[in-house]
C-alpha cells in the first residue's frame, strides 16, 4: 500500500508541473525572456519527476527480485528447477526441438538466473539515480536564471510606470521646489548658505520618491535620472557608484549598510515635504 501511495504522490506532483507549464503557455502578460526561462525550468522539473517515478518502480521491482533470489536458494526451488530441466531434456531427445528453444537455461540453476535479473535491475537503478543526481545539481542554476528574469521584468515594469507618471508629477515637483526654496531662505536667515549640489540631489530624490517606487526599483530610477551615490561614500568606504549596485552588493554586511544609507538619505531628503511619502522613514524602521 505504501508503494502505491508514494507513486500516486509522485504522479500528482508531475501533474501539477505539467499544469503550471500549460498555464505558462497561455499567459501573455510576461516577457519572452521570462517565458523561456520558466519553460526550461518546468521541463527540468518534469524530467526530474519522471526519473523519480521510474526509480520508485525499479525499487519495487528490485525488492521482488531479491525475494525471488532468496527463494531460488531453497531446496524446493532447486528441485522444481531440476524437474523442469529434465522435462525439457526429454522433449529435446524425442525430437521436440533444441533444448534452449524449449526454454532451457544457460545460467546453471535458478539461483544464478535470479541473481542475474536482480543485478540487471540494480544496474538500471544506479544509472537512472546518477542521471537524477546530475539533474538535481542544476536546480540552483535554473532558480537563479528564473529569479534574474523575474527581477528584470519587475524593474522594467516599475521604470515604465515611473516614466508614465512623470507628467502627473509636475505640480507636485513644483510644490517641492517651492518648499526647498523656502528652506534655503530659512538657512540664509540663520546664516548658513545653501549647498547647490546638495539641493539639486535632494530635488531629484524627492521627485523620484513621490512616485512610490521602493527598493531596487527606487535605486534603478535614481540611476536612470543620472544620480550617483555620494562621493564621500565612494572615497571613504568604497561604495559603488550606482545605487543599484550598492543596494544589491554581493557582501551581505555591505549590502545591509548601503541599504540603510540609501534609506536614510531618502528620509532626510523627503522629511521637509508637506505631505507624507511612502518609504520616507529612517533606516531603523526600513524594510
Amino acid at each position: 500500500m505504501h508503494h502505491k501511495v508514494r507513486r500516486a504522490k509522485l504522479e500528482s506532483e508531475l501533474a501539477d508541473i505539467e499544469q503550471e507549464s500549460s498555464r505558462l503557455k497561455a499567459d501573455r502578460s510576461i516577457s519572452a525572456g521570462l517565458r523561456v526561462a520558466r519553460e526550461a525550468w518546468y521541463e527540468h522539473l518534469r524530467q526530474e519527476k519522471l526519473l523519480e517515478i521510474e526509480l520508485h518502480d525499479l525499487k519495487g521491482r528490485i525488492a521482488k527480485l531479491e525475494a525471488e533470489y532468496e527463494y531460488s536458494k531453497t531446496p524446493g526451488a532447486q528441485k522444481l528447477w531440476r524437474d523442469r530441466e529434465m522435462q525439457r531434456l526429454a522433449g529435446s531427445a524425442m525430437g521436440g526441438g533444441s533444448y534452449f528453444r524449449q526454454g532451457g537455461s544457460q545460467d546453471g540453476g535458478p539461483e544464478n538466473k535470479a541473481l542475474r535479473k536482480m543485478r540487471e535491475a540494480q544496474a538500471d537503478y544506479n544509472s537512472k539515480k546518477a542521471r537524477l543526481d546530475e539533474l538535481c545539481t542544476r536546480d540552483a542554476d535554473f532558480e537563479i536564471l528564473v529569479a534574474k528574469k523575474e527581477r528584470e521584468e519587475t524593474l522594467t515594469s516599475a521604470l515604465n510606470e515611473f516614466d508614465s507618471e512623470q507628467p502627473c508629477l509636475a505640480a507636485l515637483s513644483a510644490q517641492m521646489s517651492a518648499e526647498t526654496k523656502s528652506e534655503q531662505a530659512s538657512n540664509l536667515r540663520r546664516g548658513r548658505p545653501p549647498d547647490k549640489l546638495r539641493m539639486a540631489r535632494r530635488e531629484v530624490i524627492q521627485r523620484i520618491a513621490v512616485t512610490g517606487v521602493l527598493g531596487e526599483a527606487y535605486c534603478a530610477a535614481l540611476d536612470k535620472a543620472g544620480l550617483r551615490t555620494p562621493v564621500a561614500w565612494q572615497k571613504n568606504e568604497q561604495c559603488p557608484k550606482d545605487y543599484s549596485a550598492a543596494y544589491s552588493h554581493q557582501d551581505p554586511k555591505s549590502r545591509k549598510k548601503w541599504r540603510n544609507r540609501i534609506a536614510d538619505e531618502k528620509y532626510k531628503a523627503t522629511r521637509y515635504t508637506s505631505r507624507p511619502l511612502r518609504d520616507s522613514q529612517p533606516a531603523s524602521n526600513y524594510r
